[in-house]
This record gives structure tokens, C-alpha cells and sequence, in this order.
């Protein structure tokens, strides 16, 4: 009878375990499984469901979770250790419940819901070498996250792994370079003044003559004086008492919108006043630049 081949394939492993964990079960120990066991629910798991990973085992005060992704692996990581930081807030300093976190990319050997190999020995001893509320990470791992996410990394160098046979390059993320929220910040919106607003605008040529419109012909000349009467008339409304004066450039946000391309304008602004002539009848009423 042929011998069954093992199911082996590459997974990005995560390893987590409590700081001080015998000695949070003496101070107490009902309270410290409780804490954790919320935690396991309100933190881990949804992060784990979030980033498509997979939680393999629960030992005790450690877990052991797959990712199919390095950069997933990392992020739920930082994650978690916010998670973490954040559920610690209000507790006692000596009861505070803090994790360090191992994870490495290698091939594992799959039986039935369980992993094992030396890719699960390697992200294992990771995680005794992070300090408490560290993710170190191997160098497997670094070569694929290190242009995908913007975390910084503090190289520590090649690291003996016990039963491994060559040394692994072993980085530490840095905590520094973690922002307290994840994505990007959002915006305060702008407060307005309680007073009346002033923006001063230019014309708009709407016609699909280029000879009309308060740019065309002497084209240098007009835009210098169009320059000197936004600014004359900026610093003049802007001391008028009771009133706001926003900055010139913003007062182009407060142009009407673009037309739709199927409209007559074609994407262009309705216009604010048609005041422009053609440079015929310009020339004719003997106006000139000058």
C-alpha cells in the first residue's frame, strides 16, 4: 500500500501570547480568564475574520493563526495590538493584559485542522523574542511587506532558532511608526464665520468663440490687470467690518457646478455674468488695451 503523501503549502503564521501570564493567573485568576476570553471574542476574532485568516489552535494564553497573505498576517497583528492597548485602558497597570507577536511565511505540513513544520517553529520562537507589545517578524515575511505597508522596521539581525539549522533575519516593527487609527485621519470640517462672505471671481468665456471673454486678445495685459483687481478689491473688501473675506484662490470653490458633458456647455461653468464683447465690437467702440 503507498504511503499517503503529507498536504503541505506556504502560510503566513501568527503567533500571540500573554506577557506575565502565570503571574496575572496568581493576582486573579477568574478575572484574567474572563478578560481574555472577552477579548478572544471582541478583538481577535473579528480582526482574524477581517483579514481572512484562520485561527488554528488556542494554547492556553497563546494562539496560533494562518493567513494566506504576509501583509494580512502584519496587519492584523498591528491591529490587534492597539485592540489590545486600547482594552487595557482603565485597568491597573499590573493588571494590564499585553501580548507579544510572532510571524513568519514558510511551508507547513496540514493535518486535518492542524499545522505543523518548521514554519511553525520559526513564527513560534519569534514571538519569545518579541519584547511585551512587540511584532517581530522574519525575513521572509519583510521581503514582502516592506513596500506595502508604511510601518517602519528595526532590523535585528540574524537570530539561532532552536531545531532550526540556519539562522533567521529577524525585524521588529517599529511602535513609533504605528498610527493610533487605522486609515487615514479624517478631516475637522472647515468652521464658517457667523458673518456674511465676500468672494471676489472672474468671468467665464461660455461662448464657442475664442475671440470672446475677458482672456483673449492682448492676453498678457488683460490677466495682469485681471491679477491687480482681485487683488486691489481682496485687500479693499476684506476691511469692510462685519464682513469675511476669503482668500482669493478659495473663491473658485464657490463657482457654480460643472455642467454635465451632454449640456450645451460641455463641462464648462454657467456663467456668472455675460459681460464680455467681441473684439470687433471692441475695436469698433474704439476700446483698446492700452
Amino acid at each position: 500500500m503507498a504511503e499517503e503523501r503529507a498536504q503541505r503549502r506556504l502560510a503566513a503564521l501568527m503567533a500571540a501570547d500573554v506577557v506575565g501570564y502565570s503571574r496575572l493567573i496568581e493576582l486573579d485568576e477568574h478575572g484574567t480568564l474572563a478578560s481574555l476570553k472577552e477579548r478572544r471574542r471582541g478583538i481577535l476574532e473579528p480582526l482574524v475574520r477581517e483579514h481572512h485568516g484562520r485561527i488554528v489552535k488556542v494554547m492556553g494564553d497563546g494562539v496560533l493563526v494562518e493567513f494566506a497573505s504576509a501583509v494580512n498576517a502584519v496587519t492584523c497583528a498591528v491591529e490587534l495590538q492597539k485592540g489590545m492597548i486600547a482594552a487595557n485602558q482603565g485597568r491597573a497597570d499590573d493588571r494590564h493584559i499585553v501580548l507579544r507577536i510572532g510571524i513568519n511565511l514558510g511551508d507547513v505540513v496540514v493535518e486535518g485542522g492542524d499545522l505543523f513544520g518548521d514554519g511553525v517553529i520559526v513564527a513560534v520562537r519569534l514571538q519569545t523574542i518579541a519584547g511585551p507589545g512587540d511584532i517581530c517578524i522574519s525575513g521572509s515575511v519583510y521581503d514582502q511587506v516592506k513596500r506595502k505597508l508604511d510601518f517602519s522596521f528595526d532590523e535585528l539581525g540574524p537570530q539561532e532558532i532552536k531545531n532550526i539549522a540556519e539562522p533567521v533575519t529577524v525585524y521588529r516593527i517599529d511602535a513609533s511608526s504605528i498610527p493610533e487609527h487605522h486609515g487615514p485621519a479624517e478631516k475637522a470640517p472647515l468652521t464658517l464665520p457667523a458673518k456674511p462672505s465676500i468672494a471676489v471671481l472672474p468671468f467665464t468665456n461660455m461662448s464657442n468663440d475664442p475671440e470672446r471673454g475677458l482672456c483673449t486678445g492682448a492676453e498678457v495685459w488683460r490677466r495682469w490687470r485681471m491679477g491687480r483687481f482681485l487683488n486691489r478689491n481682496q485687500a479693499t473688501l476684506a476691511r469692510f467690518a462685519g464682513h469675511f473675506c476669503p482668500p482669493r484662490g478659495c473663491g473658485f470653490w464657490a463657482a457654480p457646478p460643472l455642467m454635465p458633458a451632454s449640456s450645451p456647455g460641455r463641462g464648462r461653468r454657467p456663467p456668472v455674468a455675460d459681460c464680455s464683447r467681441s473684439r470687433q465690437a471692441r475695436t469698433a467702440s474704439g476700446w483698446s488695451p492700452g
